[in-house]
Parts: structure tokens; C-alpha cells; sequence
């Protein structure tokens, strides 16, 4: 509970009326952490002149969201809408981060697309080798 607290005087200040936008990125960034998608992504609309960082990050908190709606169908046991979901997210994995690849392979395999996944977890291997 003294975390909660903490986290919302944290984010109450950095969310404060005429926050800088490094506070409210800040803000943001907590806000994604926690899975809070929507307030995150408030809180990104509010930054003034938003520089490819912030249009970036908004694209990613977008995504997460979207992830985030697909596990929430499966957990209710609605693979139907689990699977319109990623069809329309349209994702390219070249542009997603090494973590959203993975996600997008877990879903995947949620919804038994196992050699989607395999070739989803291909491209995450590819991309950790290139790093050495």
C-alpha cells in the first residue's frame, strides 16, 4: 500500500497543471509500466509540441494497449475477438521493440498460430544475435 501511495504523489506531481513535458513523458513512462494505457496516453496528448520520442512512445503505448485488450478477450475466453483484434492491429515486426515481439509471439501462440510464432520468435533471435 505505501507503494500505491507513492506512485500516485509521484504521478500526481508530475501530472501537476503546467507540468513540463518531461514531466508529463515521465508521467507517461509509470503510467505504461503499470498497464495503464489509457492514462498514459492522456497524459502523452497533453505534451506540448511532442518531439519523434514522444510520437514513438505513443505508438508503442497504442500497441500495449492493444496487446493488452487481446489478453483480456482470452482471458474471458473470447477467442473470437482475441483474433479480429490482432488481425486489425496490423502490426510490422520490424518496427516493434524486442519485448513487443514477444508478446505478439505469445499471443500468437495463445491463438494456436504456432508457426506464426515460431517465426515471430526467429525474428527475436535475429535481432538479440546482431547485438554481439
Amino acid at each position: 500500500q505505501g507503494f500505491e501511495v507513492g506512485f500516485n504523489n509521484q504521478v500526481q506531481y508530475l501530472t501537476r497543471a503546467n507540468a513540463s513535458s518531461e514531466d508529463l513523458f515521465a508521467a507517461a513512462n509509470l503510467y505504461n509500466e503499470f498497464k495503464d494505457y489509457q492514462k498514459a496516453l492522456n497524459t502523452v496528448k497533453r505534451i506540448n509540441n511532442p518531439q519523434d520520442k514522444v510520437q514513438n512512445f505513443k505508438q508503442e503505448l497504442l500497441i500495449n494497449q492493444s496487446f493488452d485488450n487481446i489478453e483480456k478477450y482470452l482471458k474471458q475466453g473470447n477467442t473470437l475477438a482475441a483474433y479480429n483484434s490482432l488481425q486489425m492491429l496490423q502490426v510490422t515486426p520490424a518496427k516493434l521493440s524486442d519485448s513487443q515481439l514477444g508478446h505478439l509471439a505469445y499471443l500468437n501462440l495463445r491463438l494456436n498460430f504456432i508457426f506464426l510464432s515460431i517465426l515471430i520468435y526467429c525474428l527475436i533471435v535475429k535481432s538479440l544475435s546482431t547485438l554481439n
